[in-house]
């Protein structure tokens, strides 16, 4: 967990995506202060020109430009310039946040699902195409939630629910769903991995802070010691008797042959058991 004073930005500032109170480029890291703010940054999560940071205190912050209202600001705001707290979501305790290419997902820790930003795919869930700026519930009664998914390329959100069930709505495989959907898919990861473009993973691949991977080569340890993770994986393979866990988004991204296999018409794209 890391501390405010520990939270840094630079790169390019055009539209005030740094939260520094100004416009300027910066080459360095520089801190970045959170007004009013009580309690440690717990998680940031990035869109093309702002940023939302979640503290451990629930409460969530955000910065940049108010394009589509993805700053969970009125309409009359076009940018904030340092981090502000997001309106809307008073006495609601969040603890997990994630981004689409212009919305925001944030899960409460009743298992409830806020969303606000960019509507024309129905990314928000809320069974319209309005743009929303200010954080509104997701519709639809599918028990409660235990994690949400999306990325920064993509109009999509995806949930998994207590029961293990996966949900999905937005733009997905050529569709526009308004309200979330239930699907076949066995976990979160799947669902970005079986899309008809490039696979994409919607998290990083290893838990450990950057700073404690000091080389490729250990990250190249832990892969390989990681990757066969029954907890995680959501393909099995079975040689012999024996299971192999995998994930299928490596698979995809690492051999032609996996890619063909879980992105095709073929029958083994849909079993999560395949049999050597």
């Amino acid at each position: 967990m890391a501390s405010l004073d520990w939270v840094f930005s630079f790169g390019r500032n055009q539209y005030r995506q740094l939260g520094l109170g100004h416009n300027e480029d910066q080459t360095l890291p520089v801190k970045l202060d959170f007004p009013s703010a009580e309690g440690v940054v717990i998680a940031i999560a990035c869109l093309f020109f702002s940023s939302v940071a979640l503290l451990d205190s629930g409460e969530v912050f955000a910065w940049g430009i108010n394009v589509h209202g993805i700053l969970g600001q009125s309409a009359n705001v076009e940018e904030q310039n340092i981090p502000r707290k997001v309106p809307g979501l008073e006495g609601i305790t969040i603890t997990r946040i994630v981004c689409g290419a212009n919305h925001v997902l944030a899960l409460s820790s009743d298992g409830k699902v806020y969303s606000w930003g960019w509507n024309e795919y129905g990314q928000l869930g809320n069974e319209t195409k309005e743009n929303s700026h200010r954080p509104t519930l997701m519709s639809g009664i599918i028990g409660r939630i235990r994690d949400v998914a999306a990325h920064i390329t993509l109009h999509l959100s995806a949930v998994v629910t207590e029961a293990d069930e996966i949900y999905v709505w937005g733009s997905f495989n050529g569709h526009i769903i308004l309200r979330p959907i239930e699907t076949s898919f066995i976990s979160l990861d799947e669902v970005f991995a079986k899309l008809p473009i490039p696979a994409l993973t919607f998290r990083p691949l290893h838990p450990k802070p950057i700073e404690e991977m000091n080389t490729a080569n250990e990250s190249y340890e832990w892969l390989k010691k990681s990757f066969d993770d029954a907890d995680t994986a959501d393909v099995v393979f079975v040689v012999e008797g024996k299971k192999i866990h995998a994930h299928k988004a490596i698979l995809i991204m690492r051999c032609v042959v996996f890619r063909t296999m879980f992105q095709g018409n073929w029958k083994e794209s849909n079993q999560s058991e395949q049999i050597i």
